[in-house]
């Protein structure tokens, strides 16, 4: 699970880290329920430790605080990165039991709460924490909102969740503004609700089901959706549509970073392509191929200079601040090809979100010819995106996700997963 994103099913023990966030609210609509005291007393062989280890006996840390019969357990902090003493148990049960939401407090042990959701549901995705609520989406399409001090909480009435959008929940920090949380509602389409009280700010119905919100890097001025008409931009405060931005596009002829990371190798005084489109959190691997001492920088966002002998290797990301669009890198005595920064909303496939297992309409068993057809996008096999794997991409961008091919015939799609995925393909 993660947050706004998880599939029903979901390994044991799968760790977020989480974002922080503490509320407290007054009222709320709808059913209430009362939070359930759980153990003060915590075994030693229970405690929690600084990660999700095992312990000597190759029993989970987290074990002593969940039932043997609960399933797909989400473990998030809320002090994270330090002490990590305080976070939040999710899970759930296969016999139709209410899910649950479970504080512990390691700091203040009489703090600690359970929160049983509605009975013969599950959760569909991980809880959203905004600064004033913990909010969390059943499979009914119930919006549930608790109370982290107290565990007190309840469904929000007449906010019925379109579980057929996604993601659920989608949450930013728009500056002067404050927190912006999104959700897609069935009668009202794409909602912006008030993270303390989660009263409805304002409503789109034409955007229902459009795709997953964004934000640009130009500042705080609108929050990006790709609707049936194409990309709107619509002011976080009232929802009203603005003028579109004018945004460049990278020439035809680039080359495009799939999966983790880009090796660049030079060794010719003109670059092996004269640009390369990436996505912000790729690694960009350059490496000196002659005998030559190759000097790299200064540049903007790079004001020292790095200096690479024979073979030596570094991930220019690390050293370097890109910024979104065309970024020029200065190399001496070879040239550095232009590094062009898409951004998430100028992806091809930001409108198809990869979603238990599916990206949009395309799914596992489907042909490369059928998803090409369904998104309107070429899918093609690569064999840069993870070597050794038959894999196939989103031709021109960098953040496709994988389509992981069945060996057999090569054509059809076996599983879809996240390029960032820390799942290591069978088939390697």
């Amino acid at each position: 699970m993660q947050h706004s994103n998880r599939p029903i099913a979901v390994l044991i023990g799968a760790v977020v880290l989480a974002l922080a966030g503490w509320l407290m609210v007054t009222a709320y609509g709808g059913a209430t329920n009362e939070a359930v005291p759980v153990p003060t007393t915590v075994p030693q062989t229970t405690v929690p430790q600084p990660v999700a280890t095992a312990t000597a006996d190759s029993t989970p840390w987290w074990s002593g605080f969940v039932g043997p019969d609960e399933v797909n357990v989400e473990i998030i902090y809320l002090d994270s990165p330090v002490p990590r003493s305080t976070f939040l148990f999710i899970s759930e049960y296969d016999d139709g039991r209410s899910p649950l939401v479970r504080r512990v407090d390691r700091s203040a042990p009489n703090a600690a709460w359970e929160y049983a959701g509605s009975p013969n549901t599950r959760w569909a995705a991980s809880p959203l924490v905004t600064d004033r609520l913990i909010l969390v989406v059943d499979t009914d399409g119930a919006l549930h909102r608790i109370e982290p001090e107290t565990g007190r909480g309840g469904i929000r009435p007449n906010a019925v969740v379109d579980l057929a959008a996604y993601p659920f929940l989608w949450s930013y920090n728009f500056g002067e503004i404050g927190r912006v949380v999104l959700l897609q509602l069935e009668q009202r389409g794409l909602t912006r609700i008030d993270p303390e009280t989660t009263d409805i700010l304002w409503s789109r119905p034409e955007l229902l089901r459009a795709s997953q919100p964004g934000r640009t890097a130009d500042g705080d001025r609108s929050v990006v959706v790709v609707g049936a008409d194409g990309m709107a931009h619509l002011d976080p405060v009232t929802g009203a549509t603005l003028a579109p931005i004018d945004r460049p596009s990278p020439p035809v002829d680039c080359l495009t970073a799939y999966g983790e990371e880009l090796s660049l190798q030079l060794s010719q005084p003109d670059p092996p392509t004269e640009c390369v489109v990436v996505a912000p959190r790729q690694a960009i691997f350059v490496q000196n191929k002659d005998r030559t001492p190759l000097i790299l920088g200064p540049s903007l966002g790079m004001p020292t200079t790095i200096t690479l002998g024979p073979d030596d290797r570094i991930d220019v990301n690390s050293v370097a601040d890109f910024g979104p669009g065309p970024n020029e890198f200065a190399a001496d005595p070879f040239r550095m090809p232009i590094i062009w920064v898409m951004e998430e909303v100028d992806s091809p496939t930001f409108r198809f979100p990869l979603h238990r297992g599916r990206m949009g309409p395309v799914e596992p068993g489907m042909t490369l010819a059928e998803a090409s057809d369904l998104l309107g996008l070429r899918v093609r096999p690569s064999r840069t995106a993870i070597p050794g794997c038959l894999v196939a991409v989103v031709e021109g961008d960098p953040y496709s996700p994988i389509f992981i091919l069945d060996v057999e015939d090569a054509e059809t799609i076996d599983r879809i997963v996240d390029r960032f995925t820390s799942t290591v393909p069978s088939c390697l």
